[in-house]
């Protein structure tokens, strides 16, 4: 994953996952050598992904088609990250991406398939400097990619979070659904 100069940026005995230049696909902010994901295939794909409206998921339909001559696999993965604005704001490291979900697929050559992805609201958690899984209010985005090339993202704007102090924002945080709470958090999706 990392050139041979990264061990003259980053000490081995430094444990800090992101002191800069970072470590793991979450903070580093190098240029990888392989790109997390990234997988060789005898054929190519075409990943193509729509927001669809869904009250109780982030939902998402991707259509994949196997674009080459020979049957292969494909795999999807689906990353989460925050706006800047909200990093500088934390007061603590946040990844620069998450893997939230990935699925894998095998594709006839010539052939689509569709794929829905709901992704549940606490995905979109983040770990705040106490430790507590937190939603933050602003701008997140859901990446869709193959790990290669194919990069789709999408705009998420939390109005209420869990982390907010805001008296308006509190009665909002949480919605019933079914009546069964459970402490999971119902931000709205613009």
């Amino acid at each position: 994953m990392y050139p041979h100069n990264y061990i003259e940026q980053q000490s081995m005995i430094n444990y800090d996952m992101s002191i800069a230049p970072g470590r793991t696909y979450k903070y580093y902010n190098g240029s990888a050598l392989y790109p997390f994901g990234f997988g060789l295939s005898y054929t190519t794909f075409d990943l193509q992904c729509a927001k669809a409206l869904d009250p109780d998921y982030y939902t998402f339909q991707c259509n994949i088609t196997n674009t080459g001559k020979i049957d292969g696999d494909e795999v999807v993965l689906v990353f989460h990250n925050v706006s800047d604005e909200i990093r500088q704001n934390a007061g603590h490291p946040i990844p620069l991406k998450s893997l939230i979900e990935f699925e894998r697929f095998s594709i006839p050559a010539g052939k689509m398939i569709t794929k829905v992805f709901q992704i549940p609201k606490p995905s979109i958690e983040v770990v705040n400097s106490y430790g507590e899984n937190v939603i933050y209010t602003g701008a997140h985005q859901i990446i869709f990619t193959n790990g290669v090339n194919e990069v789709q993202s999408f705009d998420i704007v939390i109005l209420c979070s869990t982390a907010s102090n805001d008296p308006n924002c509190r009665d909002k945080k949480y919605s019933k659904n079914n009546g069964n709470n459970n402490g999971v958090l119902n931000p709205r999706m613009q």
